[in-house]
Formats: structure tokens, C-alpha cells, sequence
């Protein structure tokens, strides 16, 4: 959810950036049956932009797809926000206006029942962790904070065999941890694979130092977060 309300988020600032009436809101309500157990869950965001023309509407969510100049945008903001939304079990939908802003519409459904059952395995360390090293005594920068984690986890020594387990089962796991350098590729590439599979899946990067690259991976929702060693701040 972070990463959707700041995908979105900031391409409402950029649609605003010329408009007389700056306005972003946000609203999220719940709706429960009779019986508590059926759940639907509402989040929008609304801005007073410049709009988006009706014949590019069609084409916003799709992959590299972008109304903005090439120093301002990817196209990927949107398809990765579409992506992130359909694996939640959600749909997306934008009404909009030129010249008078934009909305993007998102609900889910869901059983409470399955809701509170995810929150008891967490609170049994039932996550499913999965860390990718080519040698644990490299991870002995994050020992402290692996080992607050309170959840087993799961140590591959190469890639390969997560993309194995990823192509036998989509969600084959919660969390998956990677070194930044791996054996035939970076630890960004592999989180591209994980998250074109399954978005649903938090990918965190263990790295000595944090470059603008993947930094920009992080705001575009292909890292969720990127960890420098025990004595820095994490991001």
C-alpha cells in the first residue's frame, strides 16, 4: 500500500505542479457484511491537475506508457501500481478530466477470517523468509537485525533456486532478502524477476551502500526496502 499511495501520490504532484488549485486528497473506508466475515476495502486518490486526455486513458496502466516528458517519467509508475493491485485482489480504475484532475479507484475484497488467520502467523513467526547469499558469513553485517526478525528463515546460496521455486509456485514465499551481488546477476535483477511473477512478495536489498539506481528501484516499487549494515539507517 506504501508504494502504491506514493507512485500515485507523486504523479498527482506532477499533474498539479502548473495548476492554480493544488488539491490531494486520499480516503480509504471498510465496508463489512452482516456477519463481519466478508470485507471490502476503498482507497482513493484524487488531485486538481492538468487531467489526462480521454484517448490516453486507455493506455495509462500499460508498461512504459507515460503522458510525461522522458526526464520526468518511466511509464513504469502506473503498471507496477496496476500489478501491485490485481496480485492484493483488488482492481483499479482512473476517471479523469482535462483540465480539472484526476481520481484513481481501488477496491478489494477479502474474508476477515483469512485476514486474522495471516496476522497469527506473523505473530507465530510463520512468514515465509527466504534469503538469498552466496556465503552466510557475508550477511554478518546484518546478523543483529536478521536475527530481530523473529521469523525462520530459509538461506539459498544462488538465485537459480529461487527462480525454481518461483516458476513451481508463484507465492512460494513472504519476504525475500538479497545480497546485493550474486552469483550470475544483482540482487535488483533478481527482485525484477520476483516482482513480474508475484508484487506480492517484499523484496528487501542488502547493500553496503545505496546508490541513486537503487534508490530509483525502490521508488518505482520493484524494492520495498533497501538495508545498509546494522550501524547505518535502514531505508
Amino acid at each position: 500500500m506504501q508504494h502504491i499511495l506514493m507512485n500515485l501520490c507523486k504523479n498527482a504532484f506532477h499533474a498539479m505542479e502548473n495548476s492554480e488549485k493544488k488539491e490531494l486528497k486520499i480516503t480509504y473506508r471498510v465496508e463489512e457484511s452482516g456477519s463481519g466475515e466478508e470485507r471490502k476495502a476503498f482507497l482513493s486518490v484524487s488531485d486538481t491537475g492538468c487531467g489526462i486526455r480521454e484517448e490516453s486513458l486507455r493506455d495509462i496502466f500499460e508498461p512504459f506508457y507515460t503522458t510525461k516528458g522522458s526526464s520526468q517519467g518511466t511509464g513504469l509508475g502506473l503498471s507496477v501500481v496496476r500489478t501491485m493491485v490485481e496480485n492484493a485482489g483488488g482492481s483499479i480504475e482512473v476517471k479523469s478530466r482535462e483540465g480539472e484532475g484526476t481520481s484513481f479507484l481501488m477496491k478489494f475484497e477479502g474474508k476477515k477470517r483469512q485476514e486474522d488467520m495471516y496476522r497469527a502467523n506473523m505473530g507465530a513467526g510463520q512468514v515465509r523468509t527466504v534469503c538469498v547469499c552466496r556465503d552466510q558469513k557475508n550477511l554478518a553485517p546484518w546478523k543483529a537485525w536478521l536475527d530481530s526478525l523473529g521469523t525462520r528463515i530459509e538461506y539459498r546460496s544462488h538465485e537459480a533456486a529461487v527462480i525454481s521455486r518461483l516458476q513451481e509456485k508463484k507465492h512460494f514465499c513472504d519476504i525475500l532478502i538479497t545480497e546485493n551481488e550474486l552469483e550470475t546477476m544483482s540482487g535488483i535483477d533478481l527482485a525484477q524477476i520476483v516482482k513480474r511473477t508475484d508484487s506480492g512478495i517484499q523484496v528487501i536489498l542488502l547493500t553496503r551502500e545505496m546508490t541513486d539506481g537503487q534508490k530509483w528501484y525502490m521508488d518505482n516499487g520493484i524494492l520495498d526496502q533497501i538495508r545498509l549494515p546494522d550501524s547505518e539507517k535502514p531505508l
